[in-house]
């Protein structure tokens, strides 16, 4: 299982880690960016599901994105998290 958290200004460094590593699951941070370009950048590095909270003004916005087999259930969020339970085949939640 392969998890990375990243601001979302740095692309170029987010492509490369996402081909050296190919994580499961990601979690981004200060994306100032809204939920629909977030579901173009979610099908673009090739995952499955996302589910961001949307950017306030000019700062905030918080994406996670996951691809099969991980399931992740929504528990809470707000600006400031995205709360969720990760489950992977075979392991305990």
């Amino acid at each position: 299982m392969s998890i990375l958290s990243w601001n979302l200004s740095a692309i170029p460094t987010l492509k490369y880690l996402i081909h050296a590593y190919h994580p499961n699951v990601i979690f981004l941070y200060e994306t100032l960016i809204f939920s629909q370009k977030l579901k173009e950048i979610k099908a673009h590095f090739g995952f499955d599901s996302c589910f961001s909270v949307d950017v306030n003004g000019r700062s905030g916005g918080l994406a996670l994105f996951w691809k099969h087999p991980f399931t992740c259930s929504l528990l809470n969020f707000s600006p400031n998290f995205i709360n969720v339970e990760v489950q992977i085949p075979g392991k305990p939640v």
